[in-house]
């Protein structure tokens, strides 16, 4: 699967019933329930893995026009994990829903002296 649009990936996510967010309700001033909203991007260590369902694929992303993926853990956080070259090629093969876990194996340096980072992707089937 190559890179999909940011419409077509859109279109391809189909969250159950459960697992939509409550839509708030900007009439009601009266609550005083706040949630603060964090967000949690993957800084791996070398051998450290993550897994979980993939939500989400964005394209273009940022000043430097990266991938940012989305995943939703065992334990129900989101996490955001920002693309680089090797990953971006592994993540082609990878659907909207699909399990996986992405190992983070340190960098090497390639052909033309660039430091590259170097990740395992495994989906489970």
């Amino acid at each position: 699967m190559g890179l999909l649009p940011i419409k077509t990936v859109k279109e391809k996510i189909d969250l159950k019933d459960e697992e939509k967010l409550p839509q708030s309700n900007p009439d009601n001033k009266s609550s005083d329930e706040w949630i603060k909203v964090k967000l949690i991007t993957w800084n791996p260590d070398i051998g450290e893995s993550i897994e979980g369902i993939l939500k989400n694929k964005k394209f273009g992303v940022g000043p430097y026009n990266q991938n940012l993926y989305t995943m939703k853990t065992d334990e129900d956080k989101t996490v955001d994990i920002w693309g680089r070259t090797q990953l971006d090629n592994l993540m082609e093969h990878v659907d909207i829903g699909e399990y996986i876990r992405i190992t983070f194996n340190g960098s090497t340096k390639t052909n033309n002296d660039k430091r590259m980072y170097v990740y395992n992707l495994e989906i489970r089937r």
